[in-house]
């Protein structure tokens, strides 16, 4: 889709609406031109061509009823064969002098396909009624998907563009209206567009338009022109609050149709294995979102259930914020139903996951406002795994080393205890804590060792041998 530079033979027979609301002597409405002779590859057969003109009549009704300017001329619309219906659905002319001019793809199947490319490009006339089109936009091919899915709804072809572009979220939110996404992102960028008209109305998309259209400047400050429109900022609308969970929530977690069936190829995915500790690192630039999940790799899952776990993302930045998911289906599989867990911030560096259950832990990344998020975020176990020596004399005084993961970066509240009985701790760290081992009576032999973390666990116990 996007603009073409010249026009077609418009030779063949057309179809053609006049709005109701068009003056006297002055029609406004669809023309749909077409070739009727069955022996050119740009053939449309009647029932083909009514299909064109219904779909763009309904989109031109639809946004109409929504408050955006009516085209006040006859839309021309020239199907022909433009090749592979793949590489071309459809374009639209600039509108630097006139009405703008449509094309569709005469090979497009009828049904989805061909009306989910009418009404997009029905969308992109619509556009061109408040800018003239003289660049390629990004908010352009966003706002037309959203058109297509808000005059079609299920029965739009959607699938394919959003999830080729179905990575957009992890740049940086543009902060033009011009350009910033790449093609793929900007198609991508439509469920953008339909999450902000579920959540604000379909009139903060419109408002996008007017606030170009009020101010030369407004199609280069995409910040403003959102602000216009929904009275919040890029961070805010990102991160929500408590009562609205914000667009990068919705998003990642595919709260809201048409997300909630497609599956993303380009999802991460941290796998926890022997080690019993996954790592991803976060490399995330201003205003973005991320949406990684953590999962046993398939040989594991058995040994990893009924484990205690912990999630931790040290050293963050005051602002950036994590939320916790627990969700029983496949980690590349769309999101089920997932449970809410928590929130990692710079406030709350650990969280407590509980058992392991099954399934896997879908996490939420959003950036503080004004800056960009480095470093790690880990989903792990609390487990003990060796110590160091293995024996150690009962009457106490030997320094034993535990290593393991999931023991927390600072001790807190946390504790080792043997047999029972509370060690003094030297030192502690995630993966390492140091003890001394106290007078153990008449403690004799095998003696479990267990670790209590100030967040999660207790860990499993390992063995120390107490002799006399």
């Amino acid at each position: 889709m996007g603009a073409v530079s010249s026009t077609v033979s418009t030779g063949g027979d057309t179809y053609t609406w006049v709005s109701p609301r068009s003056p006297v002597g002055d029609d406004w409405g669809v023309r749909v031109d077409v070739v009727t002779d069955p022996a050119s590859s740009s053939y449309v057969p009647p029932a083909k061509a009514q299909e064109v003109l219904d779909v763009a009549v309904d989109t031109w009704q639809n946004l109409v009823g929504k408050g955006w300017r009516e085209p006040q001329s006859i839309i021309s619309i020239t199907v022909r064969d433009f090749g592979p219906p793949q590489d071309y659905q459809g374009a639209t002319t600039k509108a630097v002098f006139g009405q703008p001019w449509m094309y569709v793809n005469s090979r497009l199947a009828v049904g989805t396909a061909l009306d989910t490319a009418v009404s997009h490009e029905m969308g992109h006339v619509f556009q061109r009624q408040y800018t003239t089109n003289v660049a390629t936009y990004w908010i352009d091919e966003a706002v037309a998907e959203w058109v297509a899915w808000d005059t079609l709804g299920p029965e739009s072809d959607l699938k394919k563009s959003f999830e080729a572009g179905c990575d957009f979220p992890r740049q940086r939110f543009p902060v033009s209206l011009r350009s910033a996404y790449n093609t793929e992102q900007s198609y991508g960028a439509g469920a953008f567009i339909i999450w902000l008209a579920d959540t604000y109305g379909a009139e903060a998309v419109r408002k996008i338009y007017e606030y170009m259209d009020s101010s030369w400047w407004g199609w280069d400050d995409a910040p403003a022109a959102l602000l216009h429109a929904t009275g919040q900022t890029v961070p805010s609308l990102l991160a929500g609050d408590e009562s609205q969970p914000g667009f990068a929530r919705a998003y990642w977690m595919q709260m809201y149709d048409p997300l909630k069936q497609y599956t993303w190829s380009s999802r991460d995915i941290a796998r926890i294995g022997a080690s019993y500790t996954a790592q991803l690192t976060l490399n995330m630039p201003i205003d973005s979102s991320l949406g990684p999940v953590f999962a046993p790799s398939s040989e594991f899952q058995g040994t990893l259930s009924g484990e205690p776990m912990v999630a931790r993302a040290p050293a963050l930045p005051a602002g950036a914020l994590i939320h916790v998911y627990r969700d029983t289906t496949a980690a590349a599989a769309p999101p089920g139903a997932p449970a809410y867990l928590g929130t990692l911030s710079a406030e709350t560096p650990v969280m407590n996951l509980g058992a392991y259950q099954g399934g896997c832990y879908r996490l939420v990344a959003i950036t503080p406002p004004g800056g960009g998020l480095s470093g790690a975020v880990h989903v792990e176990a609390v487990r003990l795994k060796s110590l160091s020596p293995t024996s150690a004399s009962r009457s106490g005084g030997t320094v034993v080393t535990l290593t393991g993961c999931g023991f927390g970066d600072a001790q807190g509240s946390g504790r080792v205890t043997l047999g029972g009985i509370e060690a003094a701790v030297g030192t502690w760290s995630n993966t390492q804590i140091s003890i001394t081992v106290p007078n153990m009576g008449t403690f004799t032999g095998p003696t479990p060792v267990r670790v209590y973390p100030d967040v999660g666990g207790p860990s499993n116990d390992l063995n120390i041998t107490l002799t006399n």
